[in-house]
């Protein structure tokens, strides 16, 4: 009470105490392998009586994933094109997934004219594979965070379905430049060492346990969003073929946005990167980026029309979503 009379307001303060991880900036494969089969496009089937799509006629859609065909799970292509292939035209039970809903469909295969077998009509993709950059290591738990962004299909543009994934070492050999209209990207490969496995692919990243080397024994402390400020900063990527610190300014801090992947504006101003890269392009994603000596966000996405400007991500809100992982479930599966 102010003067005995006036109450005044009482708040809940939290401390939270300092997290420190070891960051990134090293390129890495990844390869994930999806949660049932994910339809990719559509064709239609040249029968006897004339094109057909049966997927289109009974009511399938591009994007749409098949968890199960007659109650038997389907993860791969060639489980599928095996059961189409054999039923002999048998009415079949698809069990299928589309956003958050699921549903059965009844499906019927036609026999295609060209060549005697029975077809769906559908492509479909079962894995994908790219290069990508880890944003830092939680050491407490081994938990790597990356990407900055989830997995999607190419054709699609939806999030790819984890059932597994594992992360491998890359080696970086070349780089195509961006130009304004045109990304472009990292060419690397993949070395036979896996460092890692894939325990969760989302809007903000890829997560999972990480069992390879750590390249910066240096811990940086992981900033809280309302600290980060409009200024100069630093990213950390492997273009070059090694990895390097570069100069960039952090023209944006998005406190409120509702979109995570676009919670700060980026501009690259280190000459040495805009001559090798032309900005951001794709393979960056997951670049740490540092600020007063703290870990304060992730490169997301380049703005096409100008890229040596793009999009980041919090760095906390990535370290938050790495946690949810942490489950005797996990670490079983990680095993």
């Amino acid at each position: 009470m102010l003067f005995g009379i006036i109450p005044i307001k009482s708040v809940m303060v939290e401390a939270i105490d300092p997290i420190n991880v070891y960051i990134g900036g090293d390129a890495f494969g990844i390869k994930v392998y999806t949660d049932g089969v994910v339809v990719v496009s559509m064709s239609s089937v040249e029968t006897k009586n004339g094109y057909i799509n049966p997927a289109e006629k009974c009511g399938i859609k591009v994007g749409d994933i098949i968890m199960a065909v007659d109650g038997k799970t389907v993860t791969t292509n060639r489980e599928l094109s095996e059961i189409i292939t054999q039923c002999k035209g048998k009415t079949l039970k698809f069990s299928i997934k589309r956003n958050k809903e699921a549903f059965d469909v009844n499906f019927t295969p036609v026999l295609s004219k060209n060549d005697g077998n029975y077809k769906a009509g559908i492509w479909v993709r079962d894995s994908t594979a790219g290069i990508g950059t880890i944003t830092y290591i939680d050491h407490v738990n081994n938990i790597y965070g990356g990407l900055g962004h989830a997995v999607c299909d190419v054709d699609t543009g939806e999030i790819m379905p984890l059932l597994s994934g594992e992360i491998l070492d890359a080696e970086v050999y070349d780089v195509s430049p961006s130009s304004k209209g045109s990304p472009g990207e990292i060419k690397g490969r993949f070395t036979n060492t896996s460092i890692g496995k894939v325990l969760l692919n989302c809007d903000c990243g890829v997560y999972g346990i990480y069992c390879g080397n750590i390249s910066n024994g240096k811990q940086y402390e992981i900033a809280m969003p309302q600290d980060i400020k409009k200024g100069s900063a630093k990213i950390i990527c492997e273009v070059s073929g090694s990895k390097d610190t570069y100069d960039c300014v952090i023209e944006k801090v998005l406190l409120n946005s509702s979109n995570g992947l676009r919670d700060m504006v980026i501009r690259i101003t280190d000459p040495d990167l805009l001559k090798l890269s032309g900005g951001i392009v794709q393979g960056m994603s997951g670049s740490p980026i540092i600020q007063d000596n703290k870990l304060v966000g992730a490169i997301t996405h380049v703005i096409v029309d100008d890229p040596a400007k793009g999009y980041g991500t919090f760095a906390y809100d990535m370290y938050k979503t790495g946690q949810t992982i942490i489950s005797d479930k996990n670490l079983k599966i990680a095993s």
